[in-house]
C-alpha cells in the first residue's frame, strides 16, 4: 500500500507539472518575440530529469542520484521611494515527502507541532547561515552578502488534502542598496545540489514598489550539459563532497527597475 501511494503521488506530481508546461509554453509562445528561442527547450530538459530523479531516488535500493528533496521558491523584492532594494522576502515550500516525515519527526519528538516547529526553524536557520542561506544577490556582478534574517519561521500549510512545510525568511538589508542602473541578479540554490530549488511559476517572484517605481523580472533557466546531469543522477545519496553542482541547476532571476516619472 505504501508503495502505491508513493507511486500514485510521482504520478500526480508529473501529470501536474507537465500540465503547466503545457499552459506556460503556449503562454511563452503568444510572446516568443520576447523569449530566446530554446528557453522552453531548457525548461523541458530540466523538468524530464527532474523526473527522472524522482523515479530513480524513489525507487532505487540505492538511493541514486541528485537531488534528493524540492523546494518551490517564492521571491519578493522590496524597493524604496529612493529607488534602493531594502528587503527580501523568500518562501521555501518543501516538498511533500519531506514536509510528511518532518512534521511526524516534530510532533513524535515534541508533541506539539508549533514548538517543534520553531526549533527546527532556528536549526535550519544557523545552519543555513554559513551557505549565505542558500542565497546569491549580484549587483553589476559583484555579490552581496546577506545579513541575518530579521525574521523568520516555519509553518505548516494544507493545500487541498495534502500538508507542506514553508519556511519564511525575511531579509532586511543594511546599508539600502542603490539601484539605479545596475544589474540585479538573484539565485537560490543548494550548492551541493542534494536539494533542488526552483521558482516554479513567473507569479513566485515580484517586486514591490512604490507607483513612481515601474519593475519587471526575467528568469534565466539553467542549461546543464548531458554530462553534468549524468553526473548528478549517478551521485549517492550520502555522498557530499559535491559542493559546486547546485550552481549548474540553478536558475538566474534578473530584476530591472525604472522611474515612471
Amino acid at each position: 500500500m505504501l508503495y502505491y501511494n508513493i507511486f500514485n503521488d510521482v504520478l500526480t506530481a508529473i501529470s501536474m507539472r507537465s500540465t503547466n508546461l503545457a499552459v506556460q509554453n503556449e503562454y511563452e509562445h503568444s510572446r516568443s518575440s520576447k523569449q530566446a528561442p530554446d528557453d522552453m527547450t531548457l525548461r523541458v530538459r530540466l523538468f524530464i530529469f527532474l523526473i527522472f530523479s524522482v523515479l530513480i531516488s524513489g525507487y532505487s535500493s540505492r538511493s541514486n542520484a541528485h537531488p534528493h528533496n524540492w523546494i518551490d521558491l517564492k521571491s519578493d523584492f522590496t524597493i524604496d521611494s529612493q529607488f534602493r532594494l531594502t528587503q527580501i522576502k523568500q518562501i521555501w515550500k518543501f516538498d511533500n515527502f519531506y514536509s510528511m516525515i518532518t512534521l511526524a519527526d516534530v510532533l513524535n519528538e515534541h508533541k506539539d507541532e508549533e514548538k517543534g516547529l520553531n526549533i527546527v526553524a532556528r536549526k535550519m536557520i544557523t545552519d543555513l547561515a554559513d551557505y549565505n542561506y542558500f542565497s546569491l544577490l549580484t549587483i553589476n556582478g559583484r555579490s552581496v552578502p546577506l545579513p541575518a534574517p530579521t525574521e523568520y519561521r516555519l509553518f505548516s500549510e494544507h493545500e487541498d488534502t495534502t500538508q507542506f512545510l514553508k519556511m519564511e525568511i525575511l531579509f532586511d538589508l543594511a546599508p539600502q542598496i542603490p539601484i539605479g542602473n545596475r544589474a540585479i541578479e538573484w539565485q537560490v540554490f543548494d550548492p551541493t545540489y542534494y536539494i533542488a530549488m526552483m521558482h516554479s511559476e513567473s507569479s513566485n517572484i515580484s517586486v514591490t514598489g512604490n507607483q513612481s517605481i515601474d519593475c519587471s523580472s526575467t528568469v534565466e533557466q539553467p542549461n546543464p550539459t548531458e554530462d553534468i546531469m549524468n553526473y548528478a543522477m549517478g551521485l549517492d545519496q550520502n555522498q557530499r563532497e559535491t559542493n559546486g553542482l547546485g550552481k549548474y541547476f540553478a536558475e538566474k532571476i534578473r530584476i530591472s527597475c525604472n522611474r515612471k516619472y
